[in-house]
C-alpha cells in the first residue's frame, strides 16, 4: 500500500509539472503566466520581443496544447528566422506527448524542424547543447529502432542536466524523458522512481509556479 501511494504521488508531481512547469529562480521578469498557463522562464540569446514569445510558447508545450505550441514557436521563427531555438521549440512540440511514443512522434516533421535549428546556430553552448541532444532523437530514425533514439535522447537530456545543474527545465524535460521511457515490464519502477526524485524537490520548491 504505501508503495502504491508513493507511485500514485509520483504521477501527481508528473502530472503538476507538466501543467505548469517550474520557473528557474522565483519571479523571473518576462516570465508568463497568461491563460491559465503555469509561470515559466526558459531563457534563449534571440531577441526580446521572441524571448517573451517564447516563455509562452513553452508554457504551452508543457500543457500539451500541441497546436497553439506550434504556433507560437512559428511565430517566434518568423520573426526572428536566425533564433535556432525556435525550430528546437518546433521539434519539441513534433515529439508530442512522449507517453505516447512511438506512435505519437511526428518524425519526418521533428527531423526538418531540428534540422532548421542545427542550420540556423545558437548564440550560446547551453542552447547548442539542448539542439544536440534532441537531434539525437531523430537522427537516422529511418534505420534506428526508436527504443535505442529514446534512450540515448535520455541520455543526453541527462548529461544536459548536470552540466548546468541551476537550468530547472532541463531537469523537467530530463525527468520526462526519463520517465516515458519506463519499460512496462520493470516492475522496480526504476524510472519514474528516478524521474520523481528529479521532480519532487521542484515541486516542494516551487508550489506557486504550477498551474491548478
Amino acid at each position: 500500500m504505501r508503495r502504491t501511494q508513493h507511485l500514485l504521488g509520483i504521477a501527481v508531481v508528473v502530472l503538476c509539472l507538466g501543467l505548469g512547469t517550474v520557473l528557474q529562480a522565483g519571479a523571473h521578469e518576462g516570465a508568463t503566466r497568461s491563460d491559465g498557463l503555469g509561470d515559466v522562464h526558459f531563457s534563449v540569446s534571440c531577441t526580446d520581443a521572441a524571448q517573451a514569445k517564447f516563455h509562452r510558447a513553452m508554457a504551452l508545450y508543457h500543457s500539451f496544447d500541441w497546436p497553439r505550441g506550434k504556433a507560437a514557436f512559428d511565430e517566434i521563427a518568423s520573426i526572428e528566422p536566425r533564433c535556432g531555438m525556435a525550430y528546437w521549440g518546433l521539434a519539441m512540440v513534433a515529439a508530442d506527448n512522449p507517453f505516447g511514443w512511438p506512435i505519437s512522434l511526428k518524425l519526418k516533421e521533428g527531423a526538418e524542424a531540428i534540422q532548421k535549428a542545427q542550420d540556423s546556430g545558437a548564440a550560446t553552448p547551453r542552447e547548442r547543447y539542448y539542439i544536440a541532444a534532441l537531434a539525437v532523437l531523430y537522427k537516422d530514425h529511418e534505420t534506428v529502432p526508436h527504443r535505442q533514439r529514446a534512450l540515448a535522447y535520455e541520455q543526453a537530456m541527462e548529461k544536459l542536466a548536470a552540466t548546468y545543474p541551476d537550468d530547472v527545465e532541463a531537469k523537467i524535460l530530463s525527468a520526462l524523458i526519463i520517465s516515458a521511457n519506463h519499460d512496462l515490464n520493470d516492475k522496480t519502477f526504476a524510472r519514474p522512481l528516478k524521474a520523481a526524485a528529479l521532480l519532487e524537490p521542484l515541486f516542494a520548491a516551487y508550489p506557486q509556479q504550477t498551474s491548478p
